[in-house]
């Protein structure tokens, strides 16, 4: 297949953009040269910003097209537009933050969905991210009513910027004393940016028409807790401090740590547990950001 990536050399994309040359597929990647340029030397590299610079992506046609950096609905917008002539299918990585948990304890695709913010509004922050994701959505479905939305939750794995999930890691195998939020029994959920690649791309393959959460095998901090202590082969000490300090967790409501997949896996969606991440993490690649 032609696929063509808007975004693609960072974290999510990264991987995506890798899985899709593993697989055989005929990969272009438009981004604006930032990060990793001297990245995926068998992908086409496409220079341009996707704001005005679409024309750079010119007049071919793709299989599918993945949207793995939109976050401001006008600009989504303008992209689907742009390449509705040259694609017949569409694939929009959103996040399970576009969902209203007030109330609930746990979420699905089902579940009612953050009111967008005012259409002038593009300035991400914490308060608009979900909003601004639910706009994007209803700009890609305005254009292709067929498309492929994908909803993660909290990622990690290899190459991760954010350093969410891997400052645990970094910690225990550096043999140093590892902060832990307080939280015992508390759900998390956390899935790997290599099985949120595998699943997009077998959505985009069979162009699967519908939503759906990417999210992983839901345990508990004292789990992620035990697993750390064993990946450590030092006598590592851990430390139970305010929730607040970190950021993965979730302010007095952890319902997005329990967040439903069944409709990915019925799409053969498999993810790793938090338990198989840590094992595998000594095995991560060390250039992690680029």
């Amino acid at each position: 297949m032609k696929l063509l990536l808007l975004g693609g050399t960072k974290f999510v994309g990264r991987h995506i953009a890798e899985t899709a040359l593993e697989r055989g597929h005929e990969v272009s990647v438009f981004h604006r040269g930032q990060t990793g340029p001297d990245l995926l030397p068998e992908a086409e590299h496409i220079l341009g910003n996707r704001d005005g610079e679409l024309d750079h992506i010119g007049d071919r046609s793709f299989d599918a097209v993945l949207d793995v950096s939109g976050y401001l609905p006008r600009l989504v917008r303008d992209a689907a537009k742009y390449v509705q002539r040259l694609t017949a299918h569409y694939l929009f990585i959103s996040t399970i933050s576009v969902y209203d948990t007030t109330g609930r304890n746990w979420v699905d695709e089902s579940t009612p969905l953050l009111v967008p913010p005012a259409a002038n509004v593009e300035t991400v922050t914490g308060e608009t991210y979900g909003g601004l994701k639910v706009a994007c959505e209803q700009a890609v479905l305005e254009v292709f009513p067929g498309a492929s939305i994908v909803r993660p939750g909290l990622v990690g794995g290899p190459y991760d910027h954010t350093k969410r999930f891997d400052q645990w890691i970094q910690a225990a195998l550096g043999g140093k004393d590892v902060l832990i939020p307080a939280r015992a029994k508390q759900s998390v959920q956390l899935v790997d940016a290599r099985d949120l690649a595998n699943l997009s791309l077998d959505l985009a393959e069979r162009r699967v028409v519908g939503i759906f959460n990417a999210t992983g095998v839901e345990t508990t901090w004292k789990e992620l807790r035990r697993a750390l202590q064993q990946l450590s082969t030092e006598n590592v000490k851990l430390t139970e401090v305010a929730d607040e300090t970190f950021p993965m967790v979730i302010a007095g409501d952890d319902s997005l740590f329990r967040c439903r997949h069944e409709r990915a896996s019925a799409q053969g969606f498999d993810p790793r547990t938090i338990t198989a991440m840590v094992e595998d993490a000594p095995k991560w690649p060390q250039n992690q950001v680029v």
